[in-house]
């Protein structure tokens, strides 16, 4: 367990586990098929799965990981700003919804426009919720999914940065900026014109 209850930014608590007892709900068995005469296998791997038990898993699993990520963190469902799931099925992501007592509006959905994206649709959906101005620097929000070998996490963060508008670079002092100008080497005659008059501005 990571917990850093104390920060006032970043990551603040985090929840892996997994259903390792659940493995005979999903199994594969192979690949099935036959050789060409050219000696290429043709077929299809063989899966066997209870559909119905694995959405079961999914929706327990994702609630139970919000659940215990905000007890631990002394939160509640009204302190966190925004929710942003896995997006791998919208009933799934409907019945976490009500099983963590989350309205749907506070959690971003993006499953209609891209469909699953596996595990890039956390990634995908952050920078777009941020680009869209639902989640602001000094938010709290949760992540949480589930995945393979019946995985499931969450994690909950305070958004410490401002990508979209750029208000925290443009606080930067420049003149605390500390670089370093490469010595010897290929790439060393490799400077831009603006960086070499700044380096040179330095050592005056």
């Amino acid at each position: 367990m990571l917990q850093a209850a104390d920060r006032d930014e970043g990551l603040q608590i985090e929840k892996l586990g997994c259903y390792g007892e659940s493995r005979e709900i999903l199994r594969i068995h192979g690949i099935v098929g036959a050789y060409t005469h050219q000696g290429r296998l043709h077929g299809a791997t063989e899966w066997q799965f209870e559909g119905q038990e694995i959405f079961k898993k999914a929706v327990h699993g994702m609630g139970s990981a919000c659940e215990d990520v905000l007890k631990r963190a002394g939160l509640s469902p009204d302190d966190i700003d925004l929710v942003i799931p896995h997006q791998a099925n919208l009933r799934i992501i409907e019945h976490v919804s009500k099983a963590i007592d989350f309205p749907m509006e506070k959690i971003f959905v993006n499953l209609d426009r891209y469909g699953n994206t596996s595990a890039a649709s956390i990634p995908i959906a952050l920078s777009e919720a941020v680009a869209a101005g639902r989640l602001k620097p000094g938010d709290v929000f949760c992540t949480v999914a589930f995945g393979g070998g019946y995985t499931s996490g969450a994690f909950v963060t305070r958004w410490d940065a401002d990508p979209a508008h750029g208000a925290r670079a443009a606080s930067v002092d420049a003149s605390k900026i500390v670089v370093i100008r490469p010595e010897g080497g290929a790439k060393a005659d490799v400077v831009p014109a603006a960086l070499r008059a700044h380096l040179d501005g330095r050592r005056r």
